[in-house]
């Protein structure tokens, strides 16, 4: 820009052939930067994807995509470990290089699946929303739903798919699943089978279809974080098993008091091994009051279609998050699950 400036400052050669080649030589230089800038970076871009593929064969199954061979040969660990992929997230201008999104386990923080989908887009500090609900298409159909944006996954296969990752970080029975389905009566658990077949090990308690039978899994949830509590604060080691809690359609037939309990989980769960997954509407948190909203607001929120609700404070980067839907042959997570619940071949 100086070298363009500097031809074009000089009135007397602006338009003459000297003014001309000047003009001509910072433009080349110009082009020659910008080549010189794409080819670093794609340099760059190359040399990352090589450092995580490299990285890859190193990770267990949980971290890694569902194509990974660590799948396809998967046994439960000897010793737990540290985290799951969640997703994975790119920025424009390497859209070809997802990187995965980790989470810690033991969840140090929620998860919240939310099956609204992507939030109204806008440009960060424009301080452009959309509030009409115009902007938005209501499907009436579940096959509308998701005809009307292919890259939206389904919020159950999207939890089964956290669901199985989280339960694969421990040795056997190690986590304990609890679910609980109220406006569903249960048919959510269909999407884990073979989790919930008789002799099962994985879930700890039948799926919640009732808010009394939700009651007293809370109940039994708020004594499991109590009784941990005081044992680490004992000296003592903790339980031996963790809780992983999934409630749909949150928060669907859930009074105040539940909400409280919920609030506690949140908490106090992490530190003694409970996890909590939630799938829910976003429009929810607006119509349940601020005890709802401020719970959904303490949860990691992962969309069931790609946006970029994530960023970068660091660096101002906006991070575009795609949801992992699992894999695209089903029999992987099938064996998987058979593996986990024990009963495989």
């Amino acid at each position: 820009d100086s070298e363009l400036s500097a031809a074009l400052a000089d009135p007397s050669t602006r338009n003459t052939p000297v003014g001309a080649a000047a003009q001509r030589q910072a433009e080349q230089r110009f082009r020659a930067l910008m080549d010189k800038a794409k080819s670093d970076h794609r340099r760059d871009v190359d040399h990352l994807a090589v450092e995580l593929r490299d990285l890859e064969l190193k990770l267990p199954a949980p971290m890694l995509d569902w194509s990974a061979t660590a799948w396809r040969s998967w046994r439960p660990p000897i010793e737990s470990h540290l985290a799951i992929r969640a997703g994975s997230l790119t920025v424009p201008e390497a859209p070809d290089l997802p990187l995965p999104l980790m989470v810690g386990v033991p969840l140090a923080r929620p998860l919240w699946i939310d099956s609204a989908g992507a939030l109204p887009q806008r440009n960060p500090g424009s301080g452009d929303t959309v509030d009409s609900a115009d902007e938005f298409f209501i499907p009436d159909t579940p096959a509308e739903l998701f005809a009307s944006a292919p890259s939206r996954v389904d919020p159950l296969a999207m939890a089964r798919a956290l669901i199985t990752r989280i339960l694969a970080t421990a040795p056997a029975g190690g986590i304990k699943l609890l679910m609980a389905d109220l406006a569903g009566r249960g048919s959510a658990a269909q999407s884990l089978k073979p989790l919930g077949a008789t002799g099962c090990r994985a879930f700890d308690a039948p799926v919640a279809t009732t808010p009394e039978e939700l009651g007293t899994m809370l109940d039994d949830c708020v004594n499991f974080v109590d009784l941990g509590q005081m044992a680490l604060q004992g000296g003592v080691t903790g339980p031996e098993s963790g809780r992983l809690l999934v409630i749909t359609n949150f928060p669907y037939g859930l009074d105040e008091a539940q909400i409280g309990k919920l609030r506690f989980l949140v908490d106090g769960g992490a530190s003694v091994g409970l996890g909590l997954i939630l799938i829910g509407d976003h429009g929810e948190a607006q119509g349940r009051g601020a005890m709802v909203a401020s719970l959904f607001r303490s949860f990691m929120r992962l969309p069931v279609e790609p946006d970029n609700h994530l960023g970068d404070a660091w660096t101002g980067t906006t991070w575009t998050f795609t949801p992992d839907a699992g894999p695209a042959d089903q029999q992987i997570q099938a064996a998987v699950l058979a593996q986990i619940s024990g009963q495989a071949g």
